[in-house]
C-alpha cells in the first residue's frame, strides 16, 4: 500500500470516528439539558404534591 492510500484511509477513518464522537456528545448533552429543564419545571409541582400528601 502506498503512503497516499494509507493517508487517505487513516484520514477517512479518523473523520468517521470523530463524527460519531461528536454526534454522541451532542445527543448526550441534549438529553442532559432536557432532563434538567424538566426537573426544574416540575420542582414546584413536586413540592406541592409532597405538602398535600402529608
Amino acid at each position: 500500500m502506498s503512503f497516499k492510500a494509507r493517508l487517505v484511509i487513516f484520514t477517512s477513518l479518523w473523520f468517521c470516528i470523530m463524527t460519531v464522537i461528536i454526534a454522541y456528545t451532542y445527543h448526550w448533552q441534549r438529553q442532559t439539558i432536557e432532563h434538567r429543564t424538566t426537573q426544574s419545571l416540575h420542582k414546584d409541582l413536586a413540592v406541592h404534591m409532597r405538602m398535600i400528601t402529608r
